[in-house]
């Protein structure tokens, strides 16, 4: 699964590491056990990025999230790459997927350079209007 994330306050680099440094204290209270952080610092002609790598333990499921913060189009935004195994005691299957993915998940986010910019992304559906009939749901 791919998220993208856009935080519209973040329009430099200092916005955009608060932004990630949230995203991981989050990812830390609930749960995850934080696998790799990394951060490519700015050059004069390209802002700092950040880089994220976690594992979330659920009873049915493992997760691993690897993201990239980023500003696009002078926006801050992550893009987030999940790869859940089910199960019960499924932990040797995910570090062998890890061993297998990890390194190349992480380079392919880093590496990513086509990015939807934060405009186009818009006028695609907002998880809010899923709230909105959530509650026109339960008021019936």
């Amino acid at each position: 699964m791919i998220t993208i994330n856009v935080y519209p306050r973040a329009h430099d680099g200092d916005a955009l590491a608060v932004k990630a440094n949230a995203v991981l204290e989050n990812y830390k209270s609930h749960g995850g056990r934080v696998l790799r952080t990394d951060s490519v610092p700015r050059t004069p002609d390209r802002p700092a990025e950040h880089f994220i790598g976690v594992i979330f333990g659920r009873p049915k499921f493992l997760e691993a999230a690897f993201g990239r913060f980023k500003l696009v189009d002078g926006v801050g935004c992550s893009i987030v790459y999940s790869h859940r195994i089910y199960g019960e005691k499924v932990g040797d299957q995910m570090s062998k997927w890890l061993n297998d993915n990890g390194p190349k998940m992480e380079k392919m986010l880093m590496d990513w350079n086509n990015s939807p910019s934060p405009a186009s992304l818009r006028d695609l559906p907002r998880k809010q209007a899923c709230v909105d009939g959530a509650k026109r749901f339960a008021a019936k």
